[in-house]
């Protein structure tokens, strides 16, 4: 029979083996976060003012919107995809459209502005580079994305630093016309 002091002994050699997973876990982490915070830092994404000071890397606000269409998202895509078909959903930007080398011209009541698309893909991806006739560059990321048997048409918008509260939320009305104008258009 065993004696009472080999069964505690055995018990507390459980234990010591039992601890150990959890030991090694916490000392890993340790050393994964001191070989993290001992790292050279990237400063690439540092902005440097006029000066040469370093100051912080500028993010917008932005809101996304999305319209669910009833049609596949091939069929969305190859539409929305097409400069030509802008001024029949894309009201807010401009009434027509015309072609410069790789650049579209659009006509916009305060100027013509330049479009430059993202390549024809596979992957919904509609974004796209309008530079206003002042040289300002906005971005506009849009995306088509499958939904059962339909689609869904995502587009963030940016506030630049110098829009007012108004100016974002007409921006955004119109936003949301031009999404309503697809979805209305490709339905019928």
């Amino acid at each position: 029979m065993p004696s009472a002091r080999g069964s505690a002994w055995a018990i507390g050699e459980k234990r010591r083996y039992m601890y150990r997973p959890i030991v090694f876990v916490v000392v890993a982490g340790l050393m994964v976060g001191c070989s993290t915070v001992s790292k050279k830092t990237n400063n690439s994404d540092i902005e440097r003012t006029k000066n040469g000071e370093a100051a912080m890397a500028t993010m917008f606000a932005s809101r996304t919107l999305s319209v669910s269409i009833g049609r596949h998202s091939r069929e969305v895509y190859e539409f929305a995809s097409n400069p030509e078909n802008l001024p029949k959903w894309a009201k807010g930007l401009g009434k027509s459209v015309r072609n410069e080398g790789d650049d579209w011209i659009v006509d916009t009541p305060q100027g013509p502005v330049k479009i430059r698309f993202a390549e024809k893909n596979n992957l919904g991806v509609l974004d796209h580079h309008v530079t206003t006739a002042s040289g300002t560059e906005v971005y506009v990321p849009i995306r088509v994305l499958s939904n059962g048997t339909g689609s869904e048409v995502i587009l963030t918008l940016f506030r630049s630093p110098d829009m007012s509260d108004e100016k974002y939320a007409e921006d955004m009305k119109l936003v949301e016309q031009d999404l309503r104008a697809l979805k209305d258009l490709l339905e019928k």
